[in-house]
């Protein structure tokens, strides 16, 4: 019998050493043990970093996202280096899920629409979704694919500031691609009524 008290720390076990082994991440930042301090990681640095000699083969993705998951728990990230992950990756789904992994260890998340610009618009659509748009959307360049749900208020207000946007660009067509209920719909005028227009067509739930 045990309460789980002696139980290894994930860090410690044979998966996670062979996991840090096997793909280490270039330039990435751990903390201290007292979570202020940081320090660069003694590996080869960024500037340095050949993406092709981090090659996945075929088939591994999954392997390699779960060493991932657990090399994260102890780095962090800038935006440039999560972009060099995403490269290795070839899977919608498995995209995601890595940009799941990392961006609560992203030291720059405002620049983590940047990294998402690097994905397929209905992936992109579905990270927004996974992890809330109001947390990253970036209203000074909102050139993405979107699905927003009006009866959510944290979606209402990004769509309500995208909007707002739309209507003030008066030079070009702000809104692409437009679809309500999950069907597309013509091109629709980006005046002051646009804003009605869309509300009275959201569902109840």
């Amino acid at each position: 019998d045990t309460d789980g008290a002696n139980s290894p720390s994930p860090r410690k076990t044979p998966a996670a050493r062979e996991a840090r082994r096997s793909f280490m991440l270039p330039g990435s930042t751990q903390r201290g043990r007292r979570g202020s301090q940081r320090r660069q990681s003694r590996h080869q640095s960024m500037t340095d970093f050949d993406e092709n000699n981090y090659r996945i083969k075929e088939g591994n993705e999954e392997y390699v996202l779960q060493a991932l998951r657990v090399i994260s728990t102890e780095r962090y990230l800038m935006c440039k280096q999560l972009k060099r992950l995403v490269r290795l990756f070839t899977k919608d789904a498995h995209i995601i899920e890595l940009m799941t992994i990392w961006y609560a260890r992203l030291l720059d998340r405002r620049n983590f629409p940047s990294v998402m610009r690097m994905m397929k618009p209905q992936a992109q659509a579905s990270l927004g979704q996974r992890l809330g748009w109001i947390n990253f959307v970036d209203y000074g360049y909102p050139d993405l694919t979107y699905k927003l749900r009006l009866p959510s208020p944290d979606d209402c207000e990004v769509a309500r500031r995208l909007v707002r946007i739309a209507v003030k660009d008066k030079e070009s067509q702000s809104l692409n691609n437009l679809e309500i209920n999950g069907r597309p719909t013509a091109q629709l005028a980006e005046d002051e009524a646009l804003w009605l227009l869309l509300t009275n067509h959201a569902p109840d739930g």
